[in-house]
């Protein structure tokens, strides 16, 4: 079965079945979940050259949606971040010109807890982009259960080939962004 007739089913499904029950079953936030028919729940270590999975998220605003979505337009630069970290603040800056481009749909996953506090950092930064909050245990969380580690903030480049084209840990650098954007499928 192609990837899309699946991801196509899984999405039926999910109008039907609650996506927390579709998720607790996995062991991950209820706003993240994985297309487990196309791929193994526990994966560990996304690397550059890795295929990943189809992803389910629901933002900020409760708007379900997927990553398969995503790169069906362009490539997706998924951000890992939280609000008191300075370089992930600090790297808005950057990831505002990025998105200013329209080269690629950024993905903003942060670990705070406070939603309300959450939205209105976004809202008066003016960070218009996908987001979704992961707030929870250490353990659980998403960019953990992928293998990426506790390091904030952290960056995965993903192709519109659903390849992983690169991983930043901490340092986003624009000229290296751009060059690995305009290199991706």
């Amino acid at each position: 079965m192609s990837r899309s007739k699946v991801s196509l089913i899984l999405s039926l499904l999910l109008a039907v079945i609650p996506i927390t029950t579709y998720t607790q079953s996995l062991d991950l936030p209820k706003n993240i979940s994985l297309d487990t028919i196309d791929y193994p729940p526990a994966i560990y270590g996304w690397k550059k050259g890795m295929e990943v999975p189809n992803l389910y998220f629901m933002d900020i605003n409760l708007k379900p949606f997927e990553l398969d979505d995503l790169l069906s337009e362009k490539a997706v630069l998924i951000d890992f971040w939280f609000m008191a970290c300075p370089p992930c603040r600090e790297n808005n800056k950057i990831l505002k010109k990025i998105h200013k481009t329209g080269k690629v749909h950024i993905l903003s996953i942060s670990i705070d807890e406070n939603l309300p506090a959450l939205k209105q950092f976004i809202k008066d930064e003016q960070l218009d982009w996908y987001h979704v909050q992961d707030n929870h245990p250490y353990p659980l969380r998403f960019k953990n259960k992928i293998g990426l580690g506790a390091y904030y903030p952290d960056y995965l480049l993903i192709g519109r080939d659903g390849i992983v084209i690169r991983r930043w840990q901490e340092n986003l650098n624009m000229q290296e962004l751009r060059r690995a954007i305009k290199e991706s499928p």
